[in-house]
C-alpha cells in the first residue's frame, strides 16, 4: 500500500499520489551546479461519487 494513500484512508486502486522532479544544471552565475528540485503531494487524489476528483490531505509528520 502506498504510504500517502494509506494514511488518507484509501488503497492504491482507489487513490493516486504524485511527485514532480526538476533537474537544474546551472546556477545563477552559469556555473555547472547540478541539483534537483522535488515536489511531493501530501495526500491522495481519488474519484468522488459525482464523477470528479477530490484531494484528501494527510496529517503532517509528528517528528
Amino acid at each position: 500500500m502506498n504510504d500517502c494513500a494509506g494514511k488518507a484512508g484509501f488503497t492504491n486502486k482507489q487513490a493516486k499520489t504524485g511527485a514532480v522532479t526538476l533537474i537544474q544544471h546551472f546556477g545563477s552565475a552559469l556555473n555547472l551546479n547540478i541539483h534537483f528540485h522535488m515536489l511531493f503531494l501530501e495526500g491522495a487524489i481519488s474519484e468522488n461519487p459525482w464523477g470528479g476528483t477530490t484531494f484528501t490531505r494527510i496529517k503532517a509528520p509528528s517528528r
